[in-house]
């Protein structure tokens, strides 16, 4: 029988399946530890106070729906912040759309503060930021986050791409003060973005809604955590758009979206970093059957988690409610596959694209039904053991 490369990678993977270590990487899309000293970091930091979080005991996620957001919102920012004030969740930017048909842009910020039994407080409106923003990629440090590219303009008529970089400082009450950074070189909607190394890295995305790219541009942050300009980073194996990155133990791993004929990917990728620790290429780290483009996704001790999205290529496409979760084995690699978890979504929907954990809870904020439509339901996940 012949032996694909891709299954020959995969099979040198399992080599180190079900070994567990510890993760020391960077933050992903917003995970609080409760023992960290306030700031967020990457949840695969060993917790014993935090459940299920360890390298061999798997976590299921218990949903509640909470109080609906303010408005209807998919394609946008939610993150999670520590600060003197107290641990936050917020949401940035986004659109609202009926039908498919977006009706406005949003510039707004809101935050809810996070009770101490998982819950959150009501929502309050924060600065705007600097512009309009949606179809925007995310990247999050213990001291600011970064908004990048997307689309910009008031709806409908006037939406145009953009090139734009919004840097958000924390300050101390756990508001945001936004600047507004260097362009990139070009435009793009739904790439990913990441800061590890002191570098912002963005990966990926479309030039238009269906031509994605293999594109990849690096910034190094200066002493404030401003981008300087940006270059071309290592290209990706092949276009990628509408996926999920995640960092865990220092690097960038890469799950789901579609390639150039709008096929999903099953490959996981992740980086590969030279001495200085700036990413120099991109490596197989495992498969995910069926993957989903549009999803969400954390990392929670030895596991990443990735939650509902749309799955299917052209012809074939719907939205799931799945939330699957696959183990980082000692070498890093996800080489035993994805599983679903017990308890899914409460509903298929796409478009979240960011959900926070702070002290073992998860949070699914809006985002888009199968007809087309923004949702103002959130959802908060409490990760338990099976």
């Amino acid at each position: 029988m012949k032996t694909t490369p891709i299954a020959l990678a995969m099979w040198m993977l399992a080599l180190g399946a079900g070994c567990g270590g510890a993760s020391t990487g960077g933050p992903d899309a917003g995970v609080l530890d409760k023992d960290a000293g306030n700031d967020p970091v990457d949840s695969g930091t060993p917790d014993a106070g935090l459940p299920c979080e360890g390298a061999t005991v798997p976590c299921t996620v218990h949903w509640t729906e909470a109080e609906p957001f303010p408005v209807r919102v998919d394609h946008h920012t939610a993150f999670a912040h520590s600060s003197p004030a107290g641990d936050f969740v917020y949401v940035a930017g986004g659109v609202v759309a009926n039908n498919e048909a977006v009706a406005e842009i949003y510039a707004s910020v809101r935050r809810a503060k996070v009770n101490a039994d998982g819950s959150l407080g009501p929502w309050e409106s924060l600065a705007d930021l600097p512009r309009r923003i949606a179809f925007h990629a995310m990247a999050l440090t213990a001291e600011r986050v970064y908004l990048v590219a997307g689309v910009t303009g008031q709806a409908p008529g006037s939406i145009t791409t953009q090139r734009a970089v919004l840097v958000g400082d924390f300050e101390d009450d756990g508001t945001i003060t936004w600047r507004v950074g260097p362009n990139l070189p070009e435009s793009f909607l739904h790439p990913s973005a990441q800061v590890v190394g002191g570098r912002l890295y963005v990966i990926g995305g479309s030039g238009g809604m269906m031509d994605p790219k293999d594109k990849v541009y690096v910034s190094t942050l200066d002493e404030t955590g401003m981008p300087s300009a940006f270059t071309a980073g290592p290209s990706l194996p092949e276009p990628r758009s509408h996926h999920v990155t995640l960092v865990h133990d220092g690097r960038i791993y890469l799950v789901g979206g579609f390639r150039g004929d709008q096929r999903p990917i099953d490959e996981v990728l992740r980086s590969v970093h030279d001495g200085t620790g700036a990413v120099t290429g991109w490596e197989l780290a495992g498969a995910m059957k069926s993957a989903p483009w549009t999803a969400a996704g954390f990392v929670y001790g030895e596991w990443i988690y990735v939650l509902g999205g749309g799955e299917g290529g052209p012809g074939h496409e719907r939205y799931v409610n799945r939330v699957r979760r696959g183990h980082f084995n000692a070498l890093g690699a996800i080489a035993n596959g994805f599983e679903d978890v017990q308890n899914s979504l409460p509903i298929a929907r796409a478009h979240v694209h960011h959900t926070p954990v702070v002290h073992g809870h998860v949070y699914s904020i809006g985002g888009r039904d199968e007809t087309f439509s923004s949702l103002d339901r959130v959802f908060i996940g409490e990760m338990t053991a099976e």
